[in-house]
């Protein structure tokens, strides 16, 4: 089912699919505040936050699911959730964000990705995972445009982001 999403525009945009948060602590307490940071973004856009905690969760999920996803996870699982979706196992998701927690971490993301062939699924990484509430509502506001199939690039909307100090 697609759900209507009104923009500040006040266009309506259809949405209607799901981000899957695949990391270890998606479900512990000390992710609370991020969780239902994430949650808030989600409902805006008219999609549904899932929390796995290992990869293997999200082949089983991924496996069952008939809508569009957006996968968000970290290092250890991106591995494993990219040899799933790669198998077939697990359906493709609009696109994957890497979330890194040091510059070497992402380096190593950075290599793998470069070694993988060309994928429909674009992963996009970025570095500290602190970042990931300022990073997301950009994310899905690219999902929905895909769904929509309005051609905005993911690079288009992370200019649109605030700078940090």
């Amino acid at each position: 089912m697609s759900h209507a999403v009104r923009t500040n525009k006040g266009r309506t945009q259809q949405a209607g699919f799901t981000v899957a948060w695949c990391h270890e602590k998606s479900r512990r307490s000390e992710s609370i505040q991020l969780r239902k940071a994430l949650v808030r973004h989600t409902q805006t856009s008219g999609a549904k936050l899932v929390c796995l905690k290992k990869a293997k969760h999200f082949v089983e999920w991924c496996s069952q699911i008939t809508k569009p996803c957006v996968l968000l996870t970290d290092w250890r699982e991106i591995k494993q959730c990219m040899d799933a979706i790669d198998s077939g196992v697990a359906s493709r998701p609009i696109f994957t964000a890497v979330f890194c927690v040091d510059v070497k971490q992402q380096n190593k993301v950075q290599r793998w990705a470069s070694s993988l062939p060309y994928r429909p699924d674009p992963i996009y990484i970025f570095l500290d995972p602190a970042s990931i509430e300022l990073t997301v509502p950009s994310l899905l506001s690219h999902a929905m445009q895909v769904l929509n199939n309005t051609g905005v690039t993911v690079q288009e909307e992370m200019q649109a982001l605030p700078m940090s100090d």
